[in-house]
């Protein structure tokens, strides 16, 4: 009775553990294809990890495997990957496994067939401590929109809820350093993104 209990300890404690091991997963529009990106936070190495793809949430097939050695003992890892093969006018679906233990929530973004990112950010770079970031958005008047702004290491640097008025608003970026950021929103069912380049003199 007491190996059953320990277990099922040490299955929470590796479950547990696994929720919070992929930190900063997030999904990217590049023309057709989809940039993924995530942290593996300061732990134990893993041995490698699989990157997973549908298109109905459930059936998810291997759509890269990294065999190198991940995370580290005293700091957070980012990773990358383009996925090419995703399918065009629909909503693919990705998750990320570790070591085949700890697995990823899921994500999923909507890829449209022609290339247009579907926002624009403008002026770009930004040069001036007075210019604002503006963006234009395609089709997306009078939504709700929430997202982030990423900074030059992948990490969300500002959270955003905004409401497109006449497909155009504009970001406070004053106290932003130097460096190339992405910004990334979504009306939950469509996501845009746009690279925009901070360089002050």
């Amino acid at each position: 009775m007491r190996k059953i209990y320990l277990y099922i300890f040490i299955f929470l404690s590796v479950s547990i553990y696994a929720q919070f091991r992929i930190v900063n997963f997030n999904l990217f529009q590049v023309g057709t294809n989809v940039l993924i990106k995530f942290t593996v936070t300061a732990g134990s190495i893993c041995n490698g990890y699989t990157v997973y793809h549908c298109l109905d949430s459930v059936s998810f097939v291997p759509v890269y495997d990294y065999a190198g050695v991940c995370g580290t003992s005293s700091s957070d890892e980012n990773f990358s990957y383009t996925h090419t093969g995703a399918t065009p006018d629909k909503i693919n679906y990705y998750k990320v496994q570790l070591s085949t233990v700890e697995t990823s929530g899921i994500r999923r973004i909507y890829v449209p067939s022609n290339s247009r990112s579907g926002i624009i950010a403008y002026p770009n770079p930004i040069l001036n401590t007075s210019d604002s970031l503006k963006l234009r958005l395609f089709n997306t008047n009078n939504l709700q929109l929430v997202g982030f702004i990423y900074s030059p290491s992948g990490k969300p640097r500002q959270e955003l809820h905004l409401k497109a008025k006449g497909e155009l608003t504009a970001l406070d970026v004053n106290n932003f350093e130097n460096g190339v950021y992405v910004v990334w929103l979504t009306d939950g069912y469509q996501a845009y993104s746009s690279k925009f380049i901070i360089n002050r003199q």
